[in-house]
C-alpha cells in the first residue's frame, strides 16, 4: 500500500501544474460565469452571455490545440515537414457535414464515412508521394491541401460545400441539448484534448 502512496506523491509531483491546468479548464464556464453575471448553462438560447461565448472562443482553440498535436507528431517525433494536416481535417469536417445534411446518414454512420474517405486520401496521397523527401514532399502535401482549399470554395459545388458561406447541420442532442449551450460540447473538447 506504500508504494502506491508513493507512486501517488511521485505523480503528483511531477504534474501538479498539468493537473492545476485540467482543473482550471474544467471550472472555467463556471469562473466566467460567475464574474460576468452570465449562465454558462442557459435553458434557451436568448440567455447566452459572456460564458457562452467564451465557450465557444475555448471550443476552437481545444480542436486547433488537436490539430497542432498532430503536427508535432508529423515534424517533431519524425522530422517530416507536412502541410497537409488541414486537407484531412478539412475532409473529416466536411465529410461529416456533408454525410449528415446532404446523404442523410446518423451522426456515427456520418463519423465513420469520414474517417474512411479520409483514410482512402491518406492512402493515396501516400502512395503517389512515397518517393518524394524533404522540401519536395512538403510542396506536395502544400499542394493537395490548396487544391481541396479551392475545390470547398468554388461556387460550382456551393450546393454541397456551401463555398464561402459553408453549412450547418444538425448534431445529436446529447451533444448540444439546448440552443447556445456549448457546455457538454465544451467538456467533450477537452476530453479529446487531454486524452
Amino acid at each position: 500500500m506504500s508504494e502506491r502512496l508513493t507512486e501517488l506523491r511521485n505523480f503528483l509531483q511531477e504534474n501538479w501544474l498539468y493537473l492545476l491546468l485540467l482543473g482550471g479548464m474544467l471550472i472555467f464556464p463556471f469562473v466566467v460565469g460567475w464574474m460576468t453575471g452570465s449562465d454558462p448553462t442557459p435553458n434557451r438560447a436568448r440567455e447566452a452571455g459572456e460564458s457562452s461565448y467564451w465557450q465557444s472562443v475555448l471550443i476552437q482553440v481545444y480542436i486547433f490545440a488537436i490539430l497542432a498535436m498532430s503536427y508535432n507528431l508529423m515534424f517533431g517525433y519524425t522530422g517530416v515537414v507536412s502541410f497537409g494536416h488541414a486537407l484531412f481535417f478539412g475532409v473529416g469536417a466536411y465529410g461529416v457535414g456533408i454525410a449528415v445534411k446532404h446523404l442523410h446518414l446518423d451522426f456515427w454512420m456520418a463519423v465513420g464515412f469520414a474517417l474512411i474517405i479520409s483514410a482512402l486520401l491518406g492512402l493515396v496521397l501516400g502512395l503517389v508521394s512515397l518517393r518524394i523527401k524533404g522540401v519536395y514532399f512538403a510542396i506536395f502535401t502544400l499542394a493537395f491541401a490548396q487544391i481541396f482549399f479551392i475545390l470547398a470554395k468554388n461556387r460550382l459545388l456551393a450546393d454541397i460545400t456551401g463555398a464561402e458561406d459553408g453549412f450547418f447541420f444538425s448534431v445529436p442532442d446529447w451533444m448540444n441539448p439546448i440552443p447556445k449551450n456549448r457546455l457538454t460540447f465544451y467538456y467533450m473538447t477537452v476530453t479529446s484534448l487531454v486524452f
